[in-house]
């Protein structure tokens, strides 16, 4: 039972923050493109702060196992441990397949934030390699839901 609720659990974070990587990009893609954003801003306010505590747990592991140097991260979803393990394996390689692995989390965050349009190029390139991060450990929750065996 403890393990199902995991799952379901991680899924829905997952989910939350697949939502927020979503309106955040359509959002810097609009004001890119010269568009007015037609949704609300309290809406993206709330996607940034998601984002953002989001990053800030990431920030914590990955320096608590920077740290630990054993590669066991304990007292955290399974899944988002997977995660930090994966961005630091992203981060020693060289060259990095994305700005987001070559830059530190707090300048990610601060990406995040930006309404600057300088940045928003650099912003939706992590907004899309954080997606790809996170679909990856939802597709393995996903199918704990709901396989059918």
């Amino acid at each position: 039972m403890k393990s199902e609720w995991l799952t379901a659990s991680g899924f829905e974070r997952a989910s939350e923050i697949l939502l927020a990587i979503n309106t955040l990009s359509i959002h810097a893609k609009l004001i890119l493109a010269g568009i007015t954003d037609p949704a609300n801003p309290l809406e993206i306010q709330q996607a940034r702060l998601r984002l953002v505590a989001f990053l800030e747990g990431l920030k914590a592991l990955v320096e608590n196992t920077e740290k630990d140097h054993t590669k066991v991260i304990t007292g955290t979803d399974p899944r988002f441990s997977e995660l930090a393990l994966h961005y630091l394996e992203e981060r020693r390689r060289v060259p990095s397949r994305s700005i987001f692995f070559s830059l530190p989390i707090g300048r990610v965050e601060e990406l995040i934030q930006s309404e600057q349009e300088h940045e928003l190029r650099s912003q939706v390139e992590c907004l899309e390699t954080m997606r790809a991060m996170v679909e990856q450990i939802a597709q393995t929750d996903f199918a704990g839901i709901f396989d059918d065996e």
